[in-house]
């Protein structure tokens, strides 16, 4: 009987766990503008860069703002508009065909924290739910709550 009882438990426990795996991974519904307010929903706004401007992502510039290429469906990157402020958010949600893993891992080995030359982000983290990538490198503490609203999503 106890052996019926830890099966159990275990399958129950593998159930579990594999539900999670799997919400985790489906796909993020709205738009990448729509989802950077949610993003940032936690963030104080006294911990933000002042002037922070959205911009969409384009074959031209995605490789400035990810520091690799890629084929994506759509993507914003925010930004302050003033210079030397190591701060960028970027979600992009990657095209159908791609593969996902390849594309964080890419972005991880060639993303230049200092970008902006005179300033080094103190954090970086690339992380994704489904086809939705984020990368964020900004000070520690906003790059930890963008991530925690972000795997919220």
């Amino acid at each position: 009987m106890r052996k019926i009882k830890s099966l159990g438990l275990v399958t129950l426990g593998l159930a579990l766990s594999l539900g999670v795996v799997a919400c985790g991974s489906k796909n993020v519904e709205g738009t990448t503008t729509e989802l950077m307010e949610k993003v940032y929903a936690d963030v104080p706004a006294d911990e933000l860069p002042m002037m922070l401007n959205n911009t969409e992502l384009t074959t031209d510039n995605i490789e400035y703002f990810l520091g690799t290429t890629f084929k994506f469906s759509e993507g914003t990157a925010s930004e302050p508009m003033i210079g030397s402020i190591a701060h960028s958010i970027v979600l992009v949600r990657v095209a159908d065909g791609e593969d996902v893993n390849a594309v964080v891992t890419a972005i991880k080995e060639n993303i230049n924290p200092r970008k902006w030359i005179c300033v080094e982000a103190e954090k970086v983290e690339v992380t994704n739910r489904g086809n939705l990538v984020l990368m964020a490198m900004s000070s520690t503490t906003i790059v930890d709550t963008v991530v925690k609203s972000f795997k919220a999503l």
